[in-house]
């Protein structure tokens, strides 16, 4: 069995609010999303609704270490 990393990034800029995520399997590659979001928040707020939606797309999935941007291991 592969195993799954996820990592997360969220940042406000000028035009609003981004997140990020990158899912990696080591047998099949990487997945990566990014979206804007619709509403302001800070960047820490940003930071989790970007490990949310990491969370949500690896819902199914058993053997998942997450990181952050910088990371450590959360």
């Amino acid at each position: 069995m592969g195993k799954w990393t996820l990592f997360f990034y969220g940042s406000e800029y000028l035009k609003g609010v981004g997140v990020g995520i990158v899912l990696i399997y080591t047998q099949y590659g990487i997945i990566s999303m990014a979206y804007k979001l619709n509403f302001e928040c800070t960047n820490s707020m940003a930071k989790y609704e970007a490990l949310i939606l990491g969370l949500k797309v690896a819902m199914n999935i058993r053997n998942l270490q997450v990181y952050d941007y910088s990371q450590l291991f959360v």
